[in-house]
């Protein structure tokens, strides 16, 4: 088990380059719109009905009319 947990990580993540510790991953920009989209991910996990309620009347008049 512990072999292929070793295996399993170097085939992942592989070693560091020196080319990672020069190049950044993300700059700001990028990373104000990924904490924008996580930010509105969270909202609709905790309160999923903000989504839901928007929907509700038309699939309502969908099912009725079926």
């Amino acid at each position: 088990a512990v072999y292929q947990l070793k295996l399993t990580t170097k085939m992942t993540y592989g070693y560091k380059s020196s080319y990672m510790n020069v190049v950044k991953d993300v700059n700001k920009r990028e990373l104000l719109m990924l904490n924008t989209l996580f930010f509105f991910i969270m909202i609709i996990g905790v309160m999923p009905s903000l989504v839901t309620n928007t929907f509700s009347m038309s699939v309502s008049s969908l099912i009725y009319s079926i």
